[in-house]
């Protein structure tokens, strides 16, 4: 076969172009941390993660999480345990954030469920202040284990098995909430969204890789790794739409900075698509 591409000018340019479109999506999500604060102890099923902004990591038992990394779950469940051992079981049908920064010399760990049902323990001893976000509510836990889960319905439960809430803000009701059917599961706009991104991501790594082995031109390959970016944008964008009803106006602020950015991000992306048609893909 004659290759399209060759030498080491193309692999340098092919380069160029996913670290143009890592810049692309990392613009649309807040800054995630270089430090490992959990792992990926166990894994069921279709599970997708995104972490340090990419979303193509295929999930492997160990694998190291970051503050801003995400847990998505089909048909599948998750196990993700943190360095001061606490314990997260994400059920199927789940789609879960979690981020850990310091304050003030205390560490603040956020968990934050867009969808589905998460089983939770702290760590015994732990000096992190664990507090558990869904899109309408926030709930402060401190030497506490129990169920997050949130109804199709969109309506919150909680129910603790060990300690309590240390505050709330916004309603909770006491329980677990009935599984969300698969098929309207896969309907949820933040689920839909990260499975697209994923999928994107996925398609430009094997882009990339075809590039380098000459099958297809390098804008073609530039072409996939600028959809991956304008999915993972976009997903950015649902995540942080899904928590403009936050019941804390903190995390609205967030979500609505978090929302411009992602704009820009898809803005971009989406400028960089049509400069390589107009060159000819």
């Amino acid at each position: 076969m004659k290759r399209l591409c060759t030498g080491k000018r193309s692999r340098v340019s092919v380069f160029g172009v996913f670290a143009f479109a890592v810049l692309l999506h990392l613009m649309a999500m807040p800054a995630s941390s270089s430090q490992q604060i959990a792992s990926l102890t166990e894994f069921t099923g279709m599970v997708i993660v995104q972490s340090q902004g990419d979303w193509g990591v295929k999930p492997e038992k160990g694998l190291p999480l970051y503050s801003m990394d995400k847990v998505v779950t089909k048909t599948g469940t998750a196990v993700v345990t943190f360095k001061d051992g606490a314990v997260l079981q994400i059920r199927a049908n789940s789609n879960l954030l979690i981020e850990e920064q310091e304050k003030t010399g205390s560490v603040i760990r956020n968990l934050r469920l867009l969808l589905g049902k998460v089983l939770f323990k702290t760590g015994v001893g732990s000096k992190a202040q664990t507090n558990l976000q869904t899109p309408t509510a926030v709930v402060g836990l401190r030497g506490t284990a129990g169920t997050l889960s949130i109804g199709l319905d969109g309506k919150n439960y909680i129910q603790f098995t060990e300690g309590g809430a240390s505050y709330t803000l916004g309603e909770f009701l006491s329980g677990v909430a009935k599984d969300v059917p698969p098929e309207l599961a896969d309907l949820n706009p933040a689920q839909r969204a990260a499975f697209a991104a994923a999928a994107a991501a996925d398609q430009a790594k094997k882009a990339a890789e075809a590039a380098k082995d000459g099958t297809i031109t390098e804008k073609q390959a530039a072409f996939a790794a600028a959809v991956a970016a304008e999915k993972a944008a976009m997903e950015a964008m649902v995540a942080a739409e899904a928590m403009l009803n936050s019941a804390s106006p903190e995390i609205v602020q967030q979500a609505q900075a978090a929302i411009d950015a992602a704009n820009l991000a898809i803005k971009a992306a989406q400028d960089a698509q049509r400069e390589l048609l107009n060159q000819g893909v």
